[in-house]
């Protein structure tokens, strides 16, 4: 459908807008390129032998995709500026004046950002500064006296409240925040703010490129910085540039379907038709799995019914298209699944009823599927890609919650791993893995274990390059992370790229460095304001009260400050002390790669280093021990960090090990008693403990005593019995704590009762005849067994009572038993049962099953009950109570209608008045029967 031609650059770019936001392609506004003189060429190949594409990316690297083969992909978008000289074709084309952009056609995994629900408007939009305006960023606030103590600390004056500075001045200062801190989203959003208010396009190209590159792939944010240079067809080439380098990386179906719109855009006609065909199949390629690009699909369909047809032929070619294009779809986990379910039905029963049933039945159980695993999907990813605030991934502080988010992910990653949807194809199925790791990577950004599961992934499915461009995206998201950073010096050692594992090494070492500046400062500013300011001496007077009060004020002011670093100390430590392993795993790799040399420089880089560490000296001596098996040589790396440890208690404790485990006893009395006294009692305790369990071990009796002596003397709070233990103890086993003072005592455990032996398996218990007579007088109570009866087959066992029955009513026949009836010819109104066999025709029952026979989970649940001798409840005999039953006489259980005829002897006569028993004789008309019918 042909739109009117726009005739301004602003209405072009809002037509762009809407088109993206609008319910149909076939709505779109596809001409308005031809008042500009724009055609866009994309020309793209696939495995099915496309043409035109390119065989290296950006970087000059080979197009390989996932499983090693083409891609789909777009090579080149050329832009064609009309000159006036040249001939216009029917759509605005012309055949001359290219210029082609290519875009990258490596697989590429590098991080991708979490997309929220990007707002189109539906009215024009307004100015730059005006139209990309950023929201408000969701971040916990900075006390303003810490802000203004780290501004202090750094050389940056605070901004007074109330003072308003110039437009430059505030990016200045903007952009000063971000070059501290390149994380610093709060920084990112104020600067691109002030960048579009000023409406300097290099400014604005600066601002972006800056949050971008922290945050690559944040896809609302890469769509504002496109739609910049959408407004003039001679910034396309920019654009498309830019989409050359977002797309691929991008899981968002935001930024894809932006990327649609702007191809439908610039072509126009019938003439781009197959361009805009291509560049759908190119997006469903990367973006088609994806649960929310339903829409995507759709419009694609409905894109595939618009191509226009002159012959038969092309006819039959497009319901083939459709055809296959439907059959892609209905079997992915898609949120309009149902609706397109529906129209693939309609599609087929339109084309021929007898072949859409066969098709139907075919893709029937995927559709099932993939509708169930939409379910599934629903729960496991709305909770974790809700559109944030600012459009940014956020950093974790590794609260609960910030775990939770972690394990989330981990969640969904492993189900699309387990194969939900039972796919039969393997590049399938890593495809949609691949897929839904671009998200999770995306969203998670900075949790550096979804990296590493997706790398791990790759590597598992032999795609090591793969995996190494998503380790170096991972490491350049993740500047400190210790995971990622030793992963790709893993990978490149193993590929025996040992420069780059250097560098690898190098780069973490000084990211680390420079956050352990950046805290030491900030710890620092805090500390000094907390302080307070000093005290000024010279009002004070010359005397002893004002004194003593100004020391109390200097003591006070310093504890302020040492509340700080106690409270944060613990903090700084811990990150110094990565920065150490760190420096440690770089000597280790170079010894390994290239000798024992490298690692000695390594050494000695580290050593010079500011925040050097006692771990790096105890490495690299006790390297030199064991691969060298020079003592000496160890001895000395260990006294040389002396010089600057020797104020730590743990490296002189590592230092005595040393020398106790090469049995250089001379050497270790000689370190423990000149350190020994340098540390106060409370430090020194491990000291002693170390030094006490080799002399207990292998002094003598007078040594032992002496040292025990000097315990005493260094700890007199501690019981005599304790140290006394210690000499006797080995390998933790403490016998005296444990047996002679109570500590090892542990209650007994409970009695383990065996299971009782199941019942044997027997059957349901018969009722007994009751006897034609009266019942006879009860028998005599027996008296209770001495030992337990062996059961009887029916666990009925010899009537014990028998209760007298009550006469019958003189309108009821007593019962007599089946057998008394039928001899006297009484029918039944109704069919009853046959008799039941009596105690001596039954079978008798099978023996009792042995306790083996038991299944394991009720033998486990009969162990765990209590015995029968510890219930004290009333007990019931289950023998009694059946007779009991048996002998009780039901109401509504005899009331037998009496036979035709004179009444049988031994049967009552019915009461005077009563009601006749009913007739069943023939029926012989109307008053014909002994009394009056009912």
């Amino acid at each position: 459908m042909s739109a009117p031609e726009l005739q301004t650059e602003e209405d072009s770019i809002n037509a762009v807008l809407g088109a993206a936001s609008s319910p149909s392609p076939s709505e779109m506004d596809v001409e308005n390129a031809a008042a500009h003189g724009v055609g866009v060429h994309v020309e793209v190949e696939d495995d099915i032998g496309v043409e035109g594409a390119s065989d290296a990316d950006a970087d000059g690297e080979p197009d390989v995709d996932a499983d090693g083969e083409a891609d789909l992909d777009v090579q080149a978008i050329t832009v064609e500026q009309q000159d006036p000289s040249n001939e216009t074709g029917p759509n605005g084309s012309t055949e001359n004046g290219t210029n082609g952009v290519y875009l990258p056609s490596a697989a590429d995994y590098s991080p991708s950002g979490p997309s929220a629900p990007v707002p189109l408007p539906d009215v024009p939009p307004s100015p730059v500064k005006q139209e990309f305006s950023t929201p408000p960023v969701l971040r916990p606030e900075i006390p303003a006296s810490i802000t203004v103590a780290i501004r202090a600390a750094s050389g940056r004056q605070s901004v007074t409240p109330g003072v308003e500075d110039g437009p430059m001045d505030r990016i200045e200062q903007l952009r000063q925040r971000v070059k501290d801190d390149p994380f610093d989203a709060e920084a990112h959003l104020a600067l691109v703010s002030a960048a579009e208010a000023a409406g300097d396009v290099d400014q604005i190209k600066q601002a972006y490129e800056g949050l971008l590159g922290p945050y690559a792939g944040a896809a609302t944010h890469q769509i504002s910085y496109l739609s910049h240079f959408l407004n003039n067809a001679a910034d396309f080439p920019y654009a498309e540039s830019l989409f050359a380098r977002f797309l691929r990386a991008s899981p968002s179906v935001e930024l894809w379907k932006f990327y649609l719109t702007y191809i439908r855009r610039v072509n126009p006609g019938d003439a781009g038709r197959e361009t805009v065909k291509k560049a759908y199949e190119f997006a469903l390629g990367y973006i088609g799995f994806d649960k929310d690009s339903g829409e995507i699909w759709r419009d694609y369909l409905q894109f595939l019914k618009e191509q226009p047809t002159l012959s038969t032929w092309e006819e039959q070619q497009k319901t083939d298209v459709l055809r296959r294009t439907y059959q892609r779809c209905v079997v992915i986990p898609l949120e309009n699944i149902e609706a397109l379910w529906r129209e693939f039905n309609s599609f087929e029963n339109a084309q021929n009823k007898q072949t859409a049933k066969r098709f139907l039945e075919q893709y029937s159980p995927a559709y099932i599927t993939a509708r169930s695993s939409m379910k599934t999907l629903r729960q496991l990813l709305d909770p974790i890609t809700r559109p944030l605030a600012n459009g940014l991934p956020l950093r974790p502080t590794w609260t609960e919650q910030d775990k939770k988010y972690a394990m989330d992910w981990k969640a969904y990653l492993m189900w699309e791993e387990s194969n939900p949807l039972d796919l039969d194809d393997t590049a399938a199925l890593a495809t949609r893995v691949q897929a839904a790791y671009r998200k999770a990577v995306g969203w998670a950004r900075f949790y550096p274990e979804v990296w590493y599961m997706a790398y791990n992934y790759l590597v598992s499915n032999s795609k090591i390059e793969e995996g190494a461009v998503l380790l170096r995206s991972g490491c350049e998201g993740n500047p400190t992370s210790f995971l990622l950073h030793f992963a790709t010096a893993e990978l490149e050692e193993g590929r025996k790229n040992y420069p780059a594992a250097h560098a690898t090494f190098n780069n973490l070492i000084t990211n680390l460095t420079s956050q352990v500046k950046q805290l030491q400062t900030s710890i620092e500013a805090e500390a000094e304001l907390a302080k307070g300011a000093e005290i000024d001496t010279s009002t004070l007077a010359n005397s002893d009260s004002l004194s003593e009060d100004f020391r109390k004020a200097n003591e006070e002011r310093e504890e302020r400050g040492q509340r700080v670093w106690a409270r944060r100390g613990r903090e700084f430590e811990d990150l110094k002390a990565g920065l150490q392993v760190a420096w440690i795993m770089l000597m280790r790799f170079a010894r390994r790669a290239e000798g024992l040399k490298a690692a000695r420089t390594v050494f000695g880089r580290a050593r010079k280093s500011e925040w050097a560490g006692w771990q790096v000296f105890e490495a690299s001596a006790l390297m030199e021990y064991h691969c060298t098996k020079a003592s000496d040589v160890a001895g000395k790396i260990f006294e040389l960090g002396l010089k600057s440890f020797a104020d730590n208690v743990d490296f002189v404790l590592r230092y005595l090990g040393f020398l106790i485990s090469i049995n250089d006893d001379a050497n270790a009395r000689a370190l423990f008693e000149r350190f020994i006294p340098t540390f106060p009692a409370d430090k020194a305790r491990p000291l002693w403990e170390r030094w006490a369990r080799y002399e207990y071990n292998f002094g003598d009796l007078a040594a032992t005593q002496k040292l025990e002596k000097r315990i005493a003397e260094a700890f007199p709070n501690d019981p005599p019995t304790k140290r006394f233990a210690q000499k006797y103890e080995y390998l933790n086993m403490n016998t005296i704590r444990d047996f002679d003072m109570g500590f090892g005592y542990r209650p007994p455990a409970p009695v383990q009762v065996p299971p009782l032996p199941p019942a044997p398996t027997l059957p349901p218990p018969q009722p007994a005849k009751r006897p034609v007579s009266p019942s006879p007088p009860p028998a005599a109570r027996r008296e209770p067994p001495k030992r337990p009866r062996e059961p009887s087959p029916d666990r009925r066992g010899p009537i014990k009572k028998s209760r007298q029955a009550s006469p019958p009513p003189r309108d009821r026949i007593p019962d007599r038993g089946w057998q008394e009836r039928d001899n006297r010819g009484y029918q039944s109104p109704r069919p009853r049962s046959p008799p039941l066999p009596s105690y001596e025709d039954r079978v008798p029952a099978a023996p009792a099953a042995p306790s083996g026979a038991v299944p394991a989970l009720i033998a486990a649940l009969l162990a765990k009950l209590p015995s029968a001798n510890v219930f004290d409840g009333p007990v019931f005999r289950t023998d009694d109570l059946m007779q009991v039953f048996r002998n009780s006489v039901i109401p509504g259980g005899q009331m037998l209608p009496a036979p035709s005829g004179p009444p049988r002897a031994r049967s009552p006569q019915p009461a005077r008045g009563g009601r006749p028993p009913p007739d069943y004789g023939p029926y012989r008309g109307p008053n014909s029967g002994p009394g009056r019918r009912y």
